[in-house]
């Protein structure tokens, strides 16, 4: 390895330790090293620059776009609520209820945090209706809209699907989005036989109604929530618009999946050119629908994959791949990534961020046969994304937020304990995957 590959090394665990220690988007610090880097090696900037991933960004914005008009058109809360009506006094399915729910909608391109902000007051009233145990559901909830993310559709699985292809490597998208689903079922069921779910059937479950999407425990069993009580009062369009306005949301959400799994149409542009006629017919606010974009993801993503893209021009990737193949046991290559992946994770609260540094990593010990690559790619996502319960983790600290009963403290302090037990043990059981493959 050369002294300017090591450099460039230094100068990305650098990026990390300063992103974590600073609380400065990953993205940012990952630009300005690459000025940095290219100053240095006299590496073409417009070169470098080209790499940036404007498919992914586009994704990102587009389906971005759609949700938040799901969302504002009342379409989401429907579903919701229609979902927990079909639960009805089935206590034991109302984890498995935001589960799915989490699910579906990060699959559709929906960040995780979105359906997990959603769907963590819902799963609180129902907890302090029906005198259950808030954290498990909670968990269980954040398992679902996580694993889910690694959809082709979402912008973590673009994120793998650009990584790849930028490494000259094919692999199965669906196939890993598929196992690792598998894998976070697995995790919560044994989260909800464990820890367990206390239950008191003499208390009717709430359902969701009206735009405010807030939950009633007052409502009659015959009681279904329609498309027009779904739709927001402030939605920003004609009262007599309202409903169209659901109805088209609700097709659009199908049309995009239809469109860009069975007819192969680009993700991104689909999304765009949904949203847009959304917008031109609709006519919701769109300043407001525009701040839904998470304009520091996009920021995070570009910057990261331009730094790495300068690796692999500067040779870096390729060395590791060498410095990593004397090593010899695979086995051992595949656990060390594992748990390095799990380690890096509890401290950046970018799962985006850890994916984009590992993954590129985890691909040097892969081979190149799709098989391969999707089963180390199962152990990298595996071991990056158990831990997003972590006090550390947005979507941690949306569960103590939402936590009932002033609670808080002996949450945080849960969630730290499952985060840590979760870090020792599921690197080394998602490593399985690819060794028993070969």
């Amino acid at each position: 390895m050369t002294p300017t590959q090591v450099a460039s090394l230094v100068v990305l665990a650098g990026i990390l330790v300063i992103s974590i220690l600073r609380k400065v988007n990953i993205g940012i610090v990952a630009l300005a090293a690459t000025l940095v880097m290219i100053t240095a090696t006299h590496t073409d900037v417009t070169k470098t620059l080209s790499k940036f991933p404007a498919s992914l960004v586009i994704l990102i914005i587009g389906v971005t776009l759609l949700f938040a008009h799901a969302e504002r058109s009342g379409a989401i809360n429907w579903l919701v609520g229609h979902a927990l009506r079909w639960i009805g006094n089935r206590h034991w399915l109302i984890p498995w209820g935001g589960f799915f729910l989490g699910a579906a909608l990060s699959t559709i391109g929906a960040f995780p945090t979105a359906p997990i902000s959603l769907l963590l007051p819902i799963l609180a009233k129902i907890s302090r209706s029906h005198r259950l145990n808030y954290l498990p559901m909670a968990v269980v909830c954040v398992l679902g809209s996580n694993a889910a993310g690694l959809s082709p559709l979402s912008p973590a699985g673009a994120l793998i699907q650009t990584l790849i292809r930028n490494a000259g490597l094919t692999y199965s998208p669906w196939e890993l989005y598929g196992v690792v689903m598998l894998m976070h079922i697995v995790i919560a069921a044994a989260i909800l036989v464990f820890v367990g779910v206390r239950q008191d059937t003499k208390v009717p479950v709430p359902v969701l109604t009206s735009g405010s999407g807030l939950l009633t425990d007052d409502v009659s069993d015959s009681a279904q929530p329609s498309p027009a009580d779904a739709a927001p009062a402030d939605a920003g369009v004609r009262p007599a618009c309202a409903q169209r306005y659901l109805y088209a949301s609700l097709a659009s959400l199908i049309a995009f999946v239809i469109i860009t799994v069975a007819f192969k149409l680009d993700v991104g542009l689909t999304a765009v050119t949904l949203a847009f006629l959304l917008q031109i017919v609709f006519r919701p606010p769109e300043k407001e629908l525009l701040s839904k974009v998470p304009w520091n993801v996009v920021l995070l993503l570009g910057g990261l994959v331009i730094y790495l893209s300068l690796l692999d021009t500067l040779g870096t990737i390729k060395a590791i791949e060498s410095a990593l193949a004397g090593i010899g046991s695979a086995a051992l290559l595949i656990l060390v990534v594992s748990y390095t992946t799990g380690l890096i994770s509890n401290m950046e609260s970018s799962t985006l961020g850890v994916l984009g540094v590992m993954v590129p990593v985890a691909l040097t010990v892969a081979g190149h046969s799709p098989t391969g690559v999707t089963a180390v790619l199962v152990a990298v996502v595996m071991s990056g994304a158990v831990v997003v319960m972590s006090p550390l983790h947005i979507a941690g600290a949306l569960i103590i937020a939402n936590t009932p009963d002033n609670n808080a403290d002996q949450v945080f302090r849960r969630l730290l304990i499952w985060s840590v037990v979760l870090t020792i043990v599921i690197p080394g059981i998602a490593a399985l995957y690819p060794i028993l493959l070969g």
